[in-house]
């Protein structure tokens, strides 16, 4: 039994080690986006069994003149003066504003933190912006009662002109001698 107690009790802190794990999750907060939008995405980074610490968050796009690298997104030249980035702890928010169709790049959140005392970087799968043109504004409900309204005055009008004519008609039938 004495034996049995030491095997288990090994084993537990090993454990900790062995499935340690360390993943970021990073969504947009809808499916599409029209352009003049603002998008916001979000970036959280979660871990079991490991200690994070002094974490940075960036948020990055593939590097258009090397695919296999990527670029900070504050330093591409068109989302320069567009993004805001906020960062709190293990999570951070992007927001992109004024979107145009050339916005729909693949967004990537990358974390820089000490994990259990040594200094890595991963980042998530990336996120990607469909972004389409503005739809036009339909009508406000209160114009489409505007044309009911006036289009039932009108009918209503000229059933009564042509209830008046007929009427008319047949009072002058009725004078007339035969």
């Amino acid at each position: 039994m004495c034996d049995r107690m030491r095997v288990v009790m090994l084993l537990v802190p090993l454990s900790g080690i062995v499935f340690s794990k360390v993943w970021i999750t990073q969504w947009s907060t809808r499916d599409r986006y029209e352009v003049g939008d603002s998008a916001v995405l979000q970036c959280n980074i979660s871990s079991q069994g490991e200690t994070l610490k002094g974490c940075k968050i960036f948020w990055a796009v593939l590097n258009p003149s090397n695919r296999n690298k990527t670029k900070k997104v504050e330093t591409v030249e068109t989302l320069q003066d567009r993004v805001q980035v906020h960062q709190n702890g293990t999570f951070s928010t992007i927001t992109i504003h004024q979107l145009s169709e050339n916005d729909m790049e693949l967004l990537f959140c990358t974390v820089s933190c000490m994990f259990s005392g040594t200094l890595r970087q991963i980042s998530g799968s990336g996120t990607s912006l469909i972004i389409t043109e503005r739809q036009p504004e339909p009508p406000p409900s209160w114009l489409k009662y505007l044309f009911f309204s006036v289009n039932l005055l009108v009918f209503l009008t000229a059933t009564i002109i042509c209830a008046l004519i007929i009427r008319k008609r047949m009072q002058n039938n009725q004078t007339r001698p035969l």
